[in-house]
């Protein structure tokens, strides 16, 4: 279908879906928010004992740390027993409490959220505080378990060196008492043995000293974990999130109202159109009419209709029009007689047919006068407007007769095809299609 025919039948045929859609969604975003308190932002800067990232990966790397820590329910708590806040859920706080890096630096910056400003500086401040002393504790708890490790065992290597040292220089006492033998060469023997030892336990020493001094070089060299800047006070409330919610609510209403709309012309499609509905009834397209056409303020427009409704009665050589309405009872009594005059030329519609027939005079009525009527015994060119009806007796004595088709410029797939059936089995031609608006003019007069 084309564009402007999917926007009538999406947009103008439901309107009122997209709107109530539309409502419903809106109305919702906004209870969302109601009672919402402000709040306030405060954020501290600070950096970790980590090298310098050299990209954002190692940027978010950090910040991740920083956030682990930072939104711990322990944390927390430790944080709001430490700022003095009472009344207050650490786990609630804890999504109050956001860690984004600065860029692809080494910077943290760490912000809480609060209904109190004053809760909002303490409790970032204090944070700040936690995570670089819990990141401390966790680094200089290892590098004490590793310095306590070397150190037992430098300790064990020097006892075990002593009592080498010790045994020796017994040896070497009991050499030089003068044994001679077997037994000199034992002791010796034993002499050389304990030397080795000494060798190879000092010389453990010296790898392990040096292991230890090399701990204490990198402990002493890793950056200082420390706050750059600490949170001031909040200077004015956050941005409210009420009026972007009630934005998206206004676009997911349009998305449902719309989808529904769409569904709907799916299942039980609307045919729009003068065209469309000339097109689908095979019939030409006659004119468009006001639905209050029956009213005396009501303007038919004179020459448009009239001619074309004139020319399509004189092609089929019919001197009657039946006006069949293709939805229930459209009110086509009044507009009939009105649209007779008008073709006619009359100022006002003629008497009703029906009693111009029980009165003898079959033919229709032209005026001689202002408001007077005389049957139209010499004019057989005038032409007789009605309502379709079988019984009617314009339809049994003989005068030749026409349909035209008044329907409204929408109608449901499922009536076209009833009224196509009906117009299949009509024993008088369709001479065409006339519709109506809402208050409109029939057709637009030329300018």
């Amino acid at each position: 279908m084309e564009l402007n025919e999917a926007v009538h039948r999406i947009f103008r045929q439901h309107w009122w879906i997209i709107v109530l859609a539309v409502a419903v969604c809106t109305s919702a975003a906004a209870l969302l928010h109601q009672g919402d308190k402000p709040t306030y932002t405060a954020s501290a800067r600070l950096v970790l004992d980590t090298q310098d990232p050299d990209s954002s990966t190692g940027s978010t790397v950090i910040g991740d740390t920083v956030k682990a820590i930072a939104t711990s329910p322990v944390e927390v708590a430790a944080a709001l027993a430490r700022a003095h806040v009472v009344g207050q859920n650490a786990t609630d706080v804890a999504k109050s409490v956001s860690v984004s890096p600065l860029g692809t630096s080494g910077v943290i910056q760490l912000s809480v959220t609060d209904t109190k400003r004053s809760y909002a500086r303490a409790l970032a401040n204090v944070l700040a505080e936690r995570v670089i002393e819990t990141r401390s504790a966790v680094n200089g708890r290892r590098i004490k378990q590793i310095s306590a490790d070397l150190d037992g065992r430098i300790s064990d290597l020097n006892t075990r060196i002593a009592a080498a040292d010790a045994a020796i220089d017994r040896y070497n006492r009991q050499l030089a008492v003068g044994p001679t033998g077997a037994a000199a060469g034992r002791l010796r023997a034993q002499i050389d043995s304990q030397t080795r030892l000494r060798d190879f336990d000092a010389e453990q020493r010296g790898v392990l000293v040096s292991e230890r001094l090399g701990l204490l070089s990198t402990d002493a060299l890793r950056p200082q974990a420390s706050i750059i800047s600490r949170a001031a006070l909040p200077g004015h409330a956050d941005a409210s999130r009420k009026v972007p919610d009630i934005m998206l609510g206004l676009l997911l209403g349009l998305v449902l109202g719309i989808g529904a709309a769409a569904l709907i012309e799916t299942f039980k499609p609307t045919l729009h159109g003068a065209d469309m509905l000339a097109r689908e009834f095979g019939t030409a397209y006659l004119g468009t009419i006001p639905r209050n056409a029956g009213d005396a303020q009501a303007e038919l427009g004179a020459e448009p209709i009239t001619l074309v409704l004139r020319l399509a009665a004189e092609r089929a050589g019919v001197m009657s029009v039946s006006l069949l309405a293709a939805v229930p009872d459209p009110g086509l009594s009044a507009a009939a007689a009105k649209l007779e005059a008008a073709v006619n030329g009359a100022a006002q519609p003629p008497p009703d047919p029906t009693e111009r027939v029980a009165t003898g005079a079959a033919q229709p009525y032209l005026p001689v006068g202002r408001d007077t009527y005389r049957p139209a015994e010499a004019s057989p060119s005038a032409l007789r407007v009605r309502t379709f009806g079988i019984d009617h007796p314009a339809s049994r004595n003989g005068v030749p007769s026409g349909v035209v088709l008044v329907a409204p410029r929408s109608l449901r797939r499922s009536r076209v095809l009833e009224v196509k059936h009906l117009l299949s089995v009509l024993p008088v031609p369709v001479l065409g299609l006339i519709t109506y608006g809402s208050g409109s003019r029939w057709m637009t007069e030329p300018s």
